[in-house]
């Protein structure tokens, strides 16, 4: 794709496997140990419930079509409305005017939800049969519900690297661990159904209890910003880091090169920044670290030329000893500087690594 890096690939998985339990895990794990890759995030997750709406809920339903009740902090979006006639659908809306699909939240958002008659949308998309997805509607049965008469509260989440789950990011593994306190957490905070009374403070409205489902506490929040713009300065100082290398007066120099490493090494094991590493160059660190030894050796060879030695010239004990001045890059100084996120000048000027500074001399976010 001409979207993504050379070194990325989309992976794809059939739906039908989310339904099997850790079946997409599965795929992932074998995967794992089938071919190096590594997972860079998570660009959307969609949760659902599935549920059979009795009365009380039907009539909420109608409701947040009419405008009798809204979901707190969320536009709602045009429903989609037509008439129900269909023996193969619920006599509770067949020969009615029916709602049958709904949605809040702009498309800009980072969180949408949609409520819609599932059972409809799979008749439609089979013409007339339970054609399309058959395993969806196998669950249904083995779980009890009424076929004709499934509805589903549906939200997609996207930008979920943005988000923490008990003070943690949300990568792969947790989210297959706690998918459902996700859906939970989101559901409790995020769609919160209210009657209009007419208050003009709508903190008065009453809250409706649609969804019967456990109390919880709720850690869903998004990444603390200062934490953010932090963690964003030390990804900058990385990228320089590794576009010193690219200046072959640090690459062939040992100590300035070992310490660039050093460097990179802290950065990378402090704020948790492999994958982030790999996607930019395209490597491991190791594997990076191996490539830049070896390219230094293959440089030097070709840089240097061997001594040439002429056995009829005697020594002279009073020659001047002439060395090229190497970049000083001391280890313990950039310890020092890695540790306080500021960066001074070092002891020799022969090289200096340009990082983006304020006036104060402090590493800019």
């Amino acid at each position: 794709s001409s979207t993504i890096n050379a070194q990325s690939a989309l992976l794809e998985i059939e739906n039908e496997w989310l339904y099997h339990g850790g079946g997409y895990a599965h795929i992932l794990d074998l995967l794992s140990r089938s071919v190096l890759y590594y997972i860079t995030g998570i660009s959307r997750v969609d949760l659902a419930v599935d549920f059979c709406p009795d009365e009380a809920q039907k009539e909420v339903i109608f409701g947040l079509a009419s405008g009798e009740y809204y979901v707190k902090g969320k536009s709602n979006r045009v429903p989609w409305w037509t008439m129900i006639k269909n023996e193969k659908l619920h006599p509770m809306w067949n020969g009615r005017n029916v709602p049958y699909d709904q949605s809040w939240g702009h498309k800009t958002t980072d969180i949408k939800w949609k409520l819609y008659y599932k059972t409809k949308e799979l008749l439609d998309a089979g013409g007339g049969k339970f054609m399309m997805k058959p395993y969806i509607v196998d669950q249904w049965r083995i779980n009890g519900l009424d076929t004709t008469n499934v509805w589903r509260v549906e939200v997609s989440c996207r930008k979920l690297n943005n988000y923490h789950l008990y003070g943690s990011r949300i990568d792969i593994d947790s989210l297959q661990r706690n998918f459902q306190e996700l859906f939970l957490q989101l559901y409790e905070s995020r769609f919160k159904i209210r009657l209009n009374a007419g208050h003009k403070d709508k903190s008065n409205d009453p809250i409706v209890n649609f969804l019967s489902v456990p109390q919880i506490t709720y850690t869903f929040k998004k990444r603390d910003t200062a934490n953010e713009r932090q963690h964003n300065g030390r990804i900058t100082l990385l990228r320089h880091l590794v576009q010193s290398l690219d200046d072959e007066q640090v690459l062939l120099d040992k100590r300035s090169r070992d310490a660039v490493f050093e460097h990179m090494a802290l950065l990378i094991e402090r704020d948790n920044l492999q994958n982030y590493f790999f996607a930019m160059t395209g490597k491991w660190y190791d594997e990076f670290i191996s490539d830049k030894e070896l390219e230094a050796k293959e440089s030097l060879e070709v840089t240097i030329p061997r001594p040439q030695i002429n056995n009829d010239l005697q020594p002279n004990t009073n020659a001047e000893v002439v060395s090229v001045a190497a970049p000083q890059l001391y280890k313990e100084q950039l310890t020092r500087e890695i540790a306080t996120m500021k960066l001074r000048e070092p002891p020799s000027p022969a090289i200096q690594l340009k990082l983006p500074l304020s006036d104060q001399g402090n590493l800019l976010p």
